[in-house]
């Protein structure tokens, strides 16, 4: 996937926005979840004011229903088996691609650990999903970008109206790295357009099917530490298509 040469060379991708980030955490099922969700909401007051929404379903009801709902500036859901946390990163805060997700790690952390001090229950997966936005220079088209980067293909998009497509590789026999690119038309009211990438890690391996319980900030840190080093030293070159499959 790396060509010989590259076609955007006076594309300027210097700069870049993190503008969502989602983790996603599987568990060891608990079906009394909803019976704990005073206790945990006690533990992360500071990350969500305002009370948790508890939702009126039974404990024999599909185990994925969410059962506790925290809303506000960011959101969390919790199932008898799964936590979903979404923080939608505020536009002057959208640079900050190192704070941003070091907050979310943290926040992270204590969330689970609120879950685990009430229920013992283990991690089985996780996964970091970050939207990164590459906002182009005005008149550059997003389609053309990639179209020409990854396919080599001069082709007029006259009646193309949207792109997208992704990969997975394997890292370190223990991760998916998918990446998600798709073509922005219009970005804001400047008309300008941008390439959206989804980063999106996780510890579960489909070819294996592997799920090992483990503790529970071992498997949050290292993998927030892995998306940082991809997002430092890979995530560039990737738009621009100029690396290999390891």
């Amino acid at each position: 996937m790396n060509p010989s040469n590259s076609i955007n060379e006076d594309i300027n991708l210097t700069e870049r926005r993190i503008i969502k980030v989602q983790t996603v955490i599987d568990f060891e099922r608990e079906p009394k979840i909803r019976f704990k969700a005073l206790q945990i909401e006690e533990k992360i007051r500071d990350i969500f004011p305002q009370p948790a929404w508890v939702t009126p379903i039974s404990d024999e009801e599909a185990q994925e229903i969410p059962r506790i709902i925290f809303d506000g500036a960011e959101r969390c859901v919790i199932s008898q088996m799964r936590i979903d946390y979404v923080v939608n990163v505020e536009k002057d805060k959208s640079k900050e691609i190192p704070n941003v997700l070091n907050e979310t790690e943290n926040k992270t952390v204590k969330i689970f650990n609120a879950l685990y001090e009430n229920t013992g229950k283990f991690i089985t997966r996780m996964g970091i999903i970050s939207h990164f936005l590459f906002p182009l220079s005005s008149g550059e088209n997003s389609l053309k970008y990639l179209l020409q980067t990854f396919f080599k293909s001069n082709f007029t998009p006259e009646n193309l109206s949207e792109l997208d497509f992704h990969f997975v590789q394997q890292a370190q026999e223990k991760y998916n790295i998918n990446w998600l690119f798709k073509a922005v038309r219009v970005l804001d009211d400047t008309g300008s357009e941008a390439i959206l990438v989804l980063l999106d890690l996780n510890n579960y391996l489909e070819k294996t099917k592997k799920q090992i319980p483990t503790y529970k900030e071992t498997v949050i840190k290292e993998l927030f530490s892995y998306m940082n080093e991809i997002t430092n030293t890979k995530l560039l070159s990737v738009v621009k298509n100029k690396f290999t499959l390891e």
